[in-house]
């Protein structure tokens, strides 16, 4: 039974709709923003299950980000933990990130956007997946 989203469209094809609209050059990483929380986690089974598309058809490579922006203390170091345990499990790349808390939720969103320095990722990075309501 395919899982569907909002438009009632199987999230796994909105998922392959969403990458082949970016255009990724072959060869490219397809960075996966994953929090720890439910959305990107489910995303990041989404995209996983996607392997063969994205790696055989696409020639993409998925890769795991996490940003630790300590707002939370100990649960945002556990979710690091987390986020790193399930990325290899799943066999997939992961670079997490720590940066400085922000002084609120709106100030680590905007760290958020900058760049994951162990990814090599920068905004420019042509293909980067955010979850929004899986």
């Amino acid at each position: 039974m395919a899982r569907k989203g909002q438009d009632g469209q199987a999230i796994e094809t909105r998922a392959r709709h969403s990458i082949l609209a970016a255009g990724p050059a072959t060869g490219s990483r397809l960075l996966v923003a994953v929090s720890g929380g439910a959305d990107s986690v489910c995303l990041l089974y989404v995209l996983n299950g996607l392997g063969d598309f994205i790696a055989d058809e696409l020639g993409l490579t998925l890769h795991v980000a996490h940003l630790d922006h300590g707002l939370r203390g100990a649960e945002s170091a556990a979710d690091a933990r987390y986020v790193a345990r399930l990325a290899r499990r799943l066999g997939i790349p992961a670079s997490p990130s720590k940066k400085p808390p922000a002084r609120s939720v709106t100030g680590s969103w905007r760290k958020r956007l900058g760049p994951f320095p162990q990814t090599g990722w920068r905004p420019a990075t042509p293909v980067t997946t955010t979850p929004r309501r899986c």
